[in-house]
């Protein structure tokens, strides 16, 4: 930087100065440190864009889930009893006392839910202390749940433009939270909405990455990568943004470094089951190779047991 004109002290004109400093640059990478305090809530005021979702959207979330005790919204559009709206809610057991499966879980609902089982829902066990990815998407037709981008519950739920219209909540949608009702204890390092139901694919291949500015069906993408503030900057380009107050209920909100990993999708039972018939047919193969010095041919894999023979025209290398 150079600064130019003025005079020196005998009155003739000053040479120009060059003024240096150093520059740093911030990669911040934050998240929400909620500590289970229904004071401590993260909220975006509904705009119209967010006040007209009806039957096909998305709601996800990166979450690190220290304890689950009571319902701990994750990110909601709902009331305080949960009788309208949708959200991404863990609960330290599952909605139903009959399931064998203990908890803790992540439910996503549509309209009425009620925790020991009622209206619609869908849920997943979790596990406390990790970092993970949950998406909860509804198509108008069914809900359905996603834990690290794999598909994980469904329950089918139809409805119509104007049944969806009347089930929606008109209030805030809340991060971490339900003022002065239930709270979140763990961090939300981020979490978005969408006008869409998305695919699973499109989950599994976008859960680590940030998406740009005015991705279409974006409506709020909320990173708490702003360094200090009580705004939440909506980072989709519509300008939701969000507040919180950094001191309610006397302890304080605030944004901690995020150490979370890159999460990596948790193969379904379909593909574990691809996978383990392929592994089972190469060590026969090395098997094969080992006894009989050369590789086998497809009349040596005709002639295998039933299992092999069989696991072979699965994979298509019998060409039958």
């Amino acid at each position: 930087m150079y600064v130019m004109g003025g005079i020196d002290k005998a009155g003739d004109p000053a040479p120009p100065n060059a003024l240096t400093t150093e520059i740093f640059h911030f990669a911040q990478k934050s998240c929400m440190d909620f500590l289970g305090n229904n004071s401590q809530v993260v909220s975006v005021k509904p705009t119209p864009l967010i006040l007209g979702l009806r039957n096909h959207f998305t709601v996800e979330a990166i979450i690190y889930p220290r304890s689950l005790s009571g319902y701990s919204p994750i990110i909601t559009k709902t009331d305080s009893a949960f009788r309208v709206g949708f959200g991404l809610v863990g609960l330290e057991h599952p909605a139903f006392k009959g399931d064998a499966e203990e908890g803790p879980m992540v439910h996503f609902f549509v309209g009425h839910w009620s925790p020991s089982g009622g209206g619609q829902q869908v849920q997943a066990k979790i596990e406390l202390d990790t970092w993970m990815h949950v998406a909860g998407v509804y198509n108008g037709i069914d809900l359905r749940l996603y834990v690290n981008g794999t598909y994980m519950d469904q329950f089918d739920f139809i409805t119509s433009e104007e049944e969806a219209e009347a089930m929606h909540s008109k209030g805030d949608v809340n991060i971490g939270g339900i003022m002065g009702k239930c709270a979140l204890d763990g961090y939300v390092d981020e979490a978005r909405l969408w006008d869409i139901d998305l695919p699973e694919e499109h989950i599994k291949q976008h859960m680590n990455q940030h998406m740009p500015l005015n991705t279409p069906n974006l409506l709020g993408q909320w990173t708490f990568n702003e360094g200090a503030g009580e705004v939440v900057v909506d980072s989709s380009g519509h300008r939701n943004h969000a507040s919180f107050d950094r001191y309610a209920g006397g302890v304080e909100l605030r944004r901690v470094q995020s150490r979370r990993p890159k999460l990596e999708s948790k193969k379904s039972a379909r593909e574990q089951h691809v996978d383990a018939n392929f592994f089972k047919l190469q060590k026969w193969k090395r098997e094969f190779e080992a006894r009989n010095g050369r590789l086998p041919t497809k009349a040596d894999l005709m002639l295998a047991d039933s299992d092999i023979k069989n696991t072979a025209q699965r994979m298509g290398e019998l060409g039958i």
